[in-house]
């Protein structure tokens, strides 16, 4: 490795951790002056949970919510179509899986994901929005799984 390199690499960290801990004041200031509610955007309102499994990354998007904008017409578009069960995989969280629940009063929605932190995430993020009642949360799903819950619908 070279001194240039090095040198190179050393200012490269010293940015990303400069611009890690913005991120984290950003959120922090964002947290408390909102809380852990979604502003803006298809899911507007929504609680998120306090301590997500989400990244820091992902987090600021979610709440302003400006999150995969580029999804938010066909969000809508899957809305006005009323669908009577949300199928979400890799639900992670579950801000899809309660965002859409929330939208969709009369729908039931199946959120798939492998990881238990996530199922438990997203069970705890459903009841902070009074749809887990109609959230149903399964770990990693496979053909038979799907056929079942569409079964139906």
């Amino acid at each position: 490795m070279t001194t240039e390199s090095l040198h190179r690499d050393t200012i490269f960290n010293i940015l990303l951790y400069a611009a890690r801990a913005r991120s984290r004041d950003l959120l922090n200031a964002l947290t408390a002056q909102h809380g852990f509610s979604v502003q803006s955007g298809p899911f507007a309102g929504m609680a998120l949970i306090g301590r997500p499994g989400w990244s820091e990354s992902d987090a600021q998007p979610m709440l302003l919510g400006v999150f995969e904008s580029e999804l938010h017409s066909l969000l809508e578009e899957g809305v006005a179509e009323r669908p009577d069960v949300v199928v979400n995989i890799g639900s992670a969280d579950g801000y899809y899986a309660v965002g859409l629940a929330r939208r969709l009063p009369d729908a039931r929605v199946h959120a798939f994901d492998s990881s238990e932190t996530a199922g438990a995430n997203c069970r705890e993020a459903a009841r902070l929005n009074g749809v887990d009642a109609r959230v149903e949360v399964h770990g990693a799903g496979d053909g038979a799984a799907l056929r079942r819950v569409l079964a139906g619908a």
